[in-house]
């Protein structure tokens, strides 16, 4: 027979019921002597503060997104306007030979001279001042080196590393090597003496930039043929500039004395590769200095703050939190199952083992597992066994 078998049936399962306000007592107890590593609101705070520094790790370096986005454009313009710069100055010499060397007509060679004249405006205000061009915000209002060049007395551009800006000197001396093998004036004169015009290179390069503007509006109403005559032309000329008219070139020796002798031309003549060449081509280092910059500033801020979230993931999270979460639930596990065995099961009746292994299940049944020596694991008896 069995131990429990003179107990009355009726009174097996109730015999363990719990009331509900012991139940909730009880569960109340347990929260609050329940260890800081397994409490829901810690896991739910890390990791609402691992989701916040993914974000911010994601984001903060996006805010220089948009002196990134204005830096392209910007650099692109500067490259544009030295190419303008150069364009119009062959243009000017053209209007002012006549020679056909260009295979365009004079009233051809005025309009797009203007045209050009006023695409180097465009251009140029859009670098300073932005608005246009695909620049938002203008270098006048975010680079102080492009201010020191642009409008502080002096020529800065001719030895850039007076302003913190690492540029090849050699190549840069080069350039003005070939400026006075062309004949155009002495461009390495002491202090910032232009070869034309001695001191217009000495109030900055905006007031350069200005006199220049000023030094092709003259030539354009000194040497071009009335305004109605005037024909832009851009890239391949195709109204009467190719024809018959124009497979040869005629020199005239007294305009080619006006390149000389007109301080306008000789003027505008210089500065292919004189000091306003020269400045926008440093000022086209100067952005691209500045793009580097901001791509190291990107790099170094992503590179810092995604460290700092794996750190906070490998050292906090799963060293500090998760581990000692999963070694105290080990620990309970470990408590549970001694627990079990403990209990004098041999004195349950029949239907109290079955409400004793539906409430553990599975792992509860594992648990009364005994070997026997010599023999594979069994099951233990419901009952403990028949005595």
């Amino acid at each position: 027979d069995d131990i429990g078998a003179g107990r009355p049936e009726a009174l097996g399962p109730e015999l363990v019921e719990v009331s509900a306000s012991d139940l909730k007592m009880t569960k109340a107890v347990v929260l609050r002597k329940q260890s800081y590593f397994f409490r829901i609101p810690l896991y739910a705070a890390f990791m609402a503060f691992l989701l916040g520094m993914c974000i911010f790790t994601i984001v903060f370096p996006s805010r220089h997104i948009n002196a990134l986005v204005d830096v392209g454009p910007t650099s692109n313009q500067g490259s544009r306007r030295m190419g303008l710069v150069r364009s119009c100055v062959h243009l000017t010499r053209e209007l002012v030979l006549q020679d056909n060397l260009s295979r365009m007509t004079p009233g051809e060679t005025a309009g797009t001279l203007r045209y050009l004249l006023q695409e180097l405006k465009d251009s140029d205000n859009a670098i300073r001042l932005g608005g246009n061009k695909g620049i938002r915000v203008g270098a006048d209002h975010r680079d102080p080196l492009h201010n020191i060049i642009m409008y502080e007395e002096g020529c800065p551009w001719r030895d850039p590393q007076t302003i913190g800006l690492d540029v090849d000197a050699a190549r840069r001396r080069a350039s003005w090597r070939r400026d006075k093998d062309l004949g155009v004036g002495d461009a390495l004169l002491e202090e910032c003496e232009h070869p034309v015009v001695p001191q217009a290179a000495e109030t900055g390069l905006y007031a350069l930039l200005l006199q220049f503007y000023d030094a092709v509006e003259s030539v354009l109403n000194d040497y071009a043929p009335p305004e109605d005559q005037w024909v832009t032309v851009v890239g391949r000329p195709e109204s009467g500039a190719v024809d018959s008219a124009h497979d040869h070139v005629e020199t005239d020796p007294a305009r080619i004395r006006k390149l000389e002798e007109d301080i306008n031309v000789a003027f505008i003549l210089a500065e292919f590769h004189g000091d306003l060449f020269e400045g926008f081509n440093t000022l086209v280092h100067v952005f691209e200095h500045e793009m580097s910059e901001i791509i190291d500033t990107v790099h170094s801020e992503n590179r810092t703050l995604f460290g700092l979230y794996i750190t906070l993931v490998g050292v906090l999270f799963y060293a500090a939190l998760f581990r000692k979460t999963m070694h105290g639930i080990y620990s309970e596990l470990t408590n549970a199952r001694a627990f079990v065995t403990m209990m004098p099961l041999h004195i349950l009746t029949r239907p109290e083992i079955e409400v004793v292994r539906e409430h553990f299940g599975a792992q509860g049944a594992g648990a009364l597992s005994v070997k026997e020596p010599g023999g594979s694991p069994e099951e233990a008896s419901p009952a403990g066994g028949a005595v």
